[in-house]
């Protein structure tokens, strides 16, 4: 990824990509039964870890989520685990904003 950003603007190579991208969204990959990745995708996901991955998927909605596993390489066993801390930690924060919302509402500064 960074090699195609770091010829840009001159050579034009990363919206040519984009562009060959879009027109593949039409096929399915038989396997996955999603669009298939360009070249310089599948490299790029092939060198990050399991780590790097379910860190990156615990932050995406679940149909995307499921996506991105699907097509970097498969869904690693520690997904589901660390997918439902992540919603555990959210949901205390969640509380926690709403919670000094109402702090500050009562307190007459919102």
């Amino acid at each position: 990824m960074l090699s195609v950003w770091s010829s840009e603007p001159e050579s034009g190579r990363f919206w040519e990509l984009v562009k060959d991208q879009m027109h593949a969204v039409g096929e399915t990959d038989a396997s996955t039964g999603l669009p298939p990745l360009p070249d310089w995708a599948s490299n790029y996901l092939g060198q990050m870890t399991d780590q790097e991955r379910v860190n990156i998927a615990i932050t995406l909605p679940d149909e995307a989520a499921s996506k991105f596993l699907a097509q970097s390489g498969g869904v690693p066993s520690e997904y589901a685990e660390k997918r439902a801390r992540a919603a555990s930690l959210k949901a205390d924060a969640d509380r926690a904003v709403e919670d000094a919302r109402r702090a500050a509402e009562a307190r007459g500064d919102a």
